[in-house]
């Protein structure tokens, strides 16, 4: 999805919703995202579950899920 095409960009809920859309899934989705307000509170907005990439150890605030890499939400994933 791209913001200019759509006249809204994160944290806008409209752009998760539209990406829902054209992938065709009104199911369960996860945002995977580097910035608070932008990706986690732009997708909780939207009724999706978010996780936020935290690279630099960064404390991030409570009740929010955080991964150091892509790689360890698929560990994640895959461990349960």
């Amino acid at each position: 999805v791209i913001s200019a095409e759509l006249g809204v960009g994160k944290p806008h809920a409209a752009i998760f919703r539209a990406a829902l859309e054209r992938l065709g899934t009104a199911g369960p989705a996860l945002h995977v995202g580097d910035s608070i307000e932008a990706d986690v509170a732009g997708a909780r907005a939207a009724g999706l579950e978010a996780v936020l990439v935290v690279r630099d150890g960064a404390a991030a605030p409570d009740g929010v899920r955080t991964v150091s890499s892509l790689a360890q939400l698929l560990e994640d994933a895959t461990t349960g």
